[in-house]
C-alpha cells in the first residue's frame, strides 16, 4: 500500500488487491461484530426494545472483551448508571460505527485499480474504522497495558499471534497516513 497523500480536497491512496480484500473483510467483520446491537426499523414498544436491548448488551459486554473495548462502561463502579447509558445511547453508537466500516467498505469497492479517494466527509469514517479495528485487536491480542503491545512486537513470525499484530500495527500505519495529510 501506498500512504495516503492530499491531491485537492480529497486524499487518495493505492492498495494492492490483497491489502484491499483484507481491509474489506476486517470493516465488514467490524460491523457484523455490531450487527445484534443496531436493531433496523422503528420499534412499535420502544420501552419493550430498550429493555432487551440492556439485558442482551449486558451480556454481549460480559461475555465479549472486543465488545467491552467498542462500547466501555460509562460509568465505573456504577453498574446501574452504565446500563441506563448503554439502553439510551448503544445502539445509536453502534450504528454510527457500522455505517463508518461501511462507508470504508464502499469506498474501497469504488476504487479504481486499487486507487482509493477519500473524500473529505468520509475521512472521519476511516479513522473511526481504522481505531474500532485496533480495538477490536487489541482485545483479541489481550492487550491491556503499553507493555503488553511492547510484548507482543517481539514475537517470532511463528507465532499465531504474529499476523494478527501486523494487522494491528498495519491499520496504526494506515491512520497515521490519513492524518499526516490533515
Amino acid at each position: 500500500m501506498r500512504a495516503f497523500i492530499r491531491q485537492g480536497k480529497d486524499l487518495h491512496a493505492r492498495l494492492l488487491p490483497d491489502e484491499a480484500a483484507l481491509l474489506t473483510s476486517l470493516a465488514t467483520q467490524l460491523t457484523e461484530l455490531m450487527d445484534p446491537l443496531a436493531p433496523a426499523g422503528e420499534p412499535d414498544d420502544l420501552d419493550a426494545v430498550l429493555s432487551s436491548l440492556t439485558d442482551s448488551w449486558s451480556d454481549l459486554t460480559i461475555q465479549d472483551p472486543a465488545l467491552r473495548r467498542l462500547f466501555p462502561d460509562a460509568y465505573r463502579g456504577d453498574e446501574q448508571a452504565s446500563r441506563d447509558f448503554r439502553r439510551y445511547t448503544q445502539s445509536d453508537q453502534a450504528r454510527a460505527k457500522m455505517e463508518a466500516a461501511r462507508t470504508v467498505v464502499a469506498d474501497i469497492a469504488a476504487s479504481d485499480d486499487g486507487r482509493v479517494r477519500l473524500p473529505p466527509d468520509h475521512i472521519d469514517d476511516w479513522l473511526t474504522t481504522l481505531t474500532n479495528l485496533r480495538l477490536v485487536l487489541a482485545a483479541r491480542l489481550g492487550i491491556e497495558h503499553e507493555s503488553d503491545a511492547d510484548n507482543l512486537s517481539h514475537l517470532p513470525g511463528e507465532d499465531p499471534r504474529a499476523p494478527i499484530v501486523a494487522l494491528l500495527n498495519w491499520c496504526g500505519w494506515i491512520q497515521e497516513t490519513i492524518l499526516a495529510d490533515l
